[in-house]
């Protein structure tokens, strides 16, 4: 089936005005378009699936349908294991897989990428701001395109295994609050 991965994939959802660490894995090792999803919080396995569809090709990277403040965005061209991601949520690990890292340590309109490999983004809907726990986040309030690149991700190909993570503090939830990608949900 074609089944892309939603919210209705998750056993828990996303508490309000509280940091969680989100990171959502994809492995199509067989090559078939199908592969496996799955989706931590803060560390924890907390939702997934099978039979999961490939993600479109990235023209872009976006982060969208955000209401809250983003933090520390992560692109890996790998599957984090489960461990990794534990070790992910109580301090980085080394950064050698990175093909995008978003620290959101600068000002004005633009998001540098620290990977190395020019990943920048433009900030569509949102603002930097100082939080008294993270030190310099974004803010996006309305929930419409917080980000994106203005080309494919270099270094990225979803038809491999990759690792998406990022902090989140939302401030309001509905069924498709937070999306990651094209085309996922």
């Amino acid at each position: 089936t074609d089944d892309r991965f939603a919210p209705a994939h998750f056993d828990e959802t996303l508490e309000l005005d509280l940091w969680q660490m989100l990171t959502y894995t994809y492995d199509d090792s067989d090559g078939d378009g199908y592969g496996d999803a799955k989706f931590y919080r803060n560390g924890r396995l907390i939702g997934g699936g099978s039979g999961i569809a490939a993600p479109q090709p990235w023209s872009d990277f976006r982060l969208y349908k955000i209401n809250g403040f983003l933090d520390d965005v992560r692109v890996y061209n790998c599957e984090l294991t489960r461990a990794e991601i534990g070790d992910l949520h109580e301090g980085p690990p080394a950064e050698e897989q990175f093909v995008l890292h978003w620290e959101f340590e600068g000002n004005g309109d633009a998001i540098l990428d620290s990977s190395g490999n020019e990943n920048h983004a433009d900030i569509n809907d949102g603002v930097f701001v100082s939080d008294p726990e993270r030190g310099n986040v974004l803010y996006a309030a309305d929930g419409s395109g917080a980000m994106k690149t203005d080309a494919a991700v270099n270094g990225m190909d979803v038809s491999l295994p990759f690792t998406v993570a990022f902090w989140l503090k939302p401030e309001k939830l509905d069924s498709y609050t937070q999306r990651v990608g094209t085309d996922w949900g």
